[in-house]
């Protein structure tokens, strides 16, 4: 059969296999209507392989942005100027050579659909580019569940790109209370490192510095941390962190989970609250778009398969080559964590990615 002829009959398939569904008969799509297309344009068939290497790893970049749609994320672009860290993130990232990076919105704890965690879907796209994505950011605001966690987990399902470095900014309101959580941190933690991902927080509060030399020195006022340095307004040339500063930072108890899912994800923390006034916001967005770039090269090696659901949507599960040890576990000035998830020996790496229909 022609090309043509081919879709018709997979068409055909496909209708048949959900009429089968609706009357309890659970069908499987024929192999030969399921084809999976990577970036660069090559198609593979459902059960092959294809190992991405060197250059023909894409060097490009999702980020989704999962925001608590609660007050203190009313009206983001005015209010936190939050056009200018999308278009810093956005130029950091071209900087590093990271090009056709696209741009996602999750939503939650707000009121009626915006409770439960949702993309932002707008001209039937959740991803988009950087000019686009401060329209994903109008939503109302409400006052609904406080399940970061959740949301975590529901932004890591987006259908990302395969090869793609996966990038979540959180930005809540809430704290960080496990009491809130449908799921454990056990379960966020090891979901996260399956997938690669890396998280990073743009808290709605300032940080503790317990050392008062620190304190008087107004170029040492922290903007956000990593699991090594801490970062100010000093790094906006040049990234170079002050460790010194990092071990003078404390956290408070409730906040520990969540930001111990972001460092050991090689993510951050920083604070959003310099983002409010107009003469911080341009220095401070370029730092935190700096460190997120840091981290956003992508993997070196991934392995893929392309596969389907039973209903006929084909998608592409990518598997690093290698897994990273966790790098909480070698510097002694990280936070300590009693709940540490031990390093899996083999793990699937679920990238659903390029979803589409016959």
């Amino acid at each position: 059969m022609n090309s043509s002829t081919t879709l018709e009959a997979c068409r055909s398939a496909v209708a048949y296999i959900e009429m089968c569904h609706r009357e309890n008969t659970p069908l499987n799509i024929p192999d030969s209507c399921i084809k999976c297309d990577l970036l660069n344009g090559t198609e593979i068939r459902e059960g092959d392989f294809i190992r991405l290497h060197g250059n023909s790893v894409p060097r490009t970049a999702d980020v989704v942005f999962i925001v608590e749609a609660k007050n203190c994320n009313k009206d983001l672009k005015n209010r936190k100027n939050f056009n200018t860290v999308i278009e810093s993130i956005n130029q950091e990232l071209l900087q590093l050579n990271i090009t056709n990076n696209r741009y996602a919105v999750v939503v939650f704890g707000g009121s009626g659909v915006f409770n439960a965690p949702r993309s932002i879907v707008l001209n039937s796209k959740t991803f988009t580019d950087y000019i686009s994505v401060m329209d994903y950011l109008q939503f109302p605001v409400g006052n609904g569940n406080s399940d970061i966690y959740r949301a975590i987990i529901f932004a890591n399902k987006l259908m990302f790109r395969p090869g793609a470095s996966r990038n979540l900014v959180l930005l809540p309101c809430s704290q960080c209370d496990e009491d809130n959580m449908q799921h454990d941190y056990a379960t966020v933690h090891q979901v996260l490192f399956e997938s690669s991902a890396s998280l990073h927080i743009l808290l709605n509060n300032s940080f503790t510095v317990n050392s008062p030399d620190m304190k008087k020195k107004e170029n040492r006022i922290p903007y956000g941390i990593d699991i090594n340095k801490a970062y100010t307004k000093k790094d906006v040339k040049k990234l170079d962190g002050d460790q010194v500063l990092r071990n003078s930072i404390s956290f408070s108890k409730s906040s520990l989970g969540c930001f111990s899912l972001a460092l050991e994800t090689n993510g951050t923390v920083f604070s959003s609250k310099y983002l409010e006034a107009d003469k911080n916001a341009k220095k401070f967005a370029e730092v935190f778009a700096k460190r997120l770039a840091y981290s956003a090269v992508p993997r070196d090696c991934t392995d893929c398969e392309c596969t389907s659901l039973q209903n006929g949507l084909s998608y592409i599960e990518c598997t690093p080559c290698t897994y990273l040890r966790s790098n909480v576990e070698s510097h002694p000035s990280s936070m300590k964590v009693d709940r540490m998830v031990g390093i899996l020996s083999r793990i699937k790496v679920a990238s659903l990615t390029n979803f589409h229909s016959l």
